[in-house]
Order: structure tokens, then sequence, then C-alpha cells
């Protein structure tokens, strides 16, 4: 037999979700927040880089280098929140949506 409910007894309030599900909400929030500053940071150098005619301006052949290879490790960094990001809210929207 199915669970029956009388009209006049409400059924039994829904359990709280475990403390991991808000957990992972939080880490969604922060990673995808962080993804976002990184991504903007990297472009905001990039643009005040480049020059009117749209030619990236440096003040020396080694600070070329470096910019070039901090922001590719930032933008891989801003990468992996992203992802860490989506996959928490995945995995918190899809256990408060499951039955």
């Amino acid at each position: 037999m199915g669970q029956y409910h009388s009209p006049l007894i409400p059924p039994p309030p829904p359990s709280n979700p475990p403390y991991s599900l808000w957990i992972a909400l939080t880490a969604a929030v922060v990673f995808l927040a962080s993804a976002v500053a990184l991504f903007l940071w990297v472009g905001r150098r990039h643009f005040y880089r480049t020059n009117s005619a749209g030619v990236e301006e440096f003040k020396n052949y080694s600070s070329a280098v470096l910019s070039r290879i901090v922001e590719g490790v930032v933008t891989l960094l801003a990468g992996a929140c992203l992802l860490a990001g989506l996959f928490s809210g995945v995995f918190f929207f899809g256990f408060l949506l499951s039955p």
C-alpha cells in the first residue's frame, strides 16, 4: 500500500538537507566568483596594455614573457575554478531535485 495521509493530519515535514550540501553550495559560489574575478583581472591587464592601434605594449621582452606566463597560469586556474564551481553547483541542485 502507498502512503496515505489524512486531510486532517498534515504530512511530516521534509528532513533538513545535510551540511555537505551547504558546503557544496558555498564552494560553488566561491569558485564561480573567483573564476569571474580572475578572468576579469586578466582581461583588464590585457585591455590596459593595448594601445589605440590594438597592439600590446610592454616595457621590455622579459616583462612580455613573464606577463604571458603569469596570465596563462591564472587563466588555467580560473578555468579550474569555473569547472569546480559548476560541478559543486550540479551536485547541490542535483541532490535537491532528486526524489
